[in-house]
């Protein structure tokens, strides 16, 4: 074998290997890339839901939600009156008898 013969058969080999780490790269990027937009979906859910909560517990205590109208006397609450207690952002009216 003649040296510019093993200079292209070393320059082969060498050209072969490194498209294969390209080939690997390209698809760790895929990978990665498809797992960035997961993960900024579900911080978009997540950022989306703290803003609800958020709204939501503001309404709650500051009385906002008294701007909505009231039920008329024949859609009665059988918790109408029922004192009420903040828990996390939810309202729980206290138990009366006859709430089931």
């Amino acid at each position: 074998m003649t040296a510019a013969q093993a200079d292209d058969n070393f320059s082969e080999s060498e050209e072969a290997a490194v498209r294969g780490r390209v080939e690997q790269l390209r698809l760790q990027s895929a990978e990665l890339t498809e797992r960035l937009e997961a993960e900024r979906e579900r911080l978009s859910r997540l950022e989306i839901t703290r803003e609800t909560a958020g709204e939501l517990l503001t309404r709650m205590t500051d009385g906002s939600a008294a701007d909505e109208p009231a039920p008329s006397a024949g859609d009665a609450s059988p918790f109408a009156g029922a004192e009420r207690q903040v828990v996390g952002v939810l309202s729980v009216p206290q138990w009366q008898p006859g709430m089931g």
